[in-house]
């Protein structure tokens, strides 16, 4: 019973010893590129074609590396909006989805509750 006390103390056990500690934690460092990814997001253009210097003067484009020189992003979609029709929409540019109808709690409050959306088409620009 003394001498597998000893074993132990040395870190000849199992789970204790510098190489199963180490073959554990390299186990765990090759699975973690497995289980986690990234995706990559694709920004749309800002639509800047002026460029300026430190003292907000405007200057030529070329070579600068600003955002009028590069024109880097991806192209606004012609229908930035697409109407589901099921009371929310679609943002072409972003892939997030909307309520059409923002005011669409019941608060305590009913001056806030009701709006004018069945008087006027505030939602023309989406259909």
């Amino acid at each position: 019973m003394k001498d597998m006390w000893k074993v132990r103390q040395r870190g000849y056990g199992l789970f204790c010893g510098k190489i199963t500690i180490f073959i554990i934690l390299a186990v765990f460092l090759a699975i973690i590129p497995l289980t986690t990814r990234a995706e990559t997001v694709q920004l749309p253009r800002t639509g800047q074609t002026l460029c300026f210097n430190g003292a907000g003067a405007e200057i030529p484009c070329a070579g600068t590396g600003q955002d009028g020189d590069i024109q880097a992003g991806i192209e606004w979609p012609s229908s930035r909006f697409t109407n589901n029709g099921d009371e929310t929409i679609t943002d072409n540019l972003t892939g997030l989805t909307w309520l059409r109808d923002a005011n669409c709690m019941i608060t305590h409050y009913s001056d806030i509750d009701v709006d004018d959306i069945g008087k006027r088409d505030v939602h023309k620009i989406i259909s």
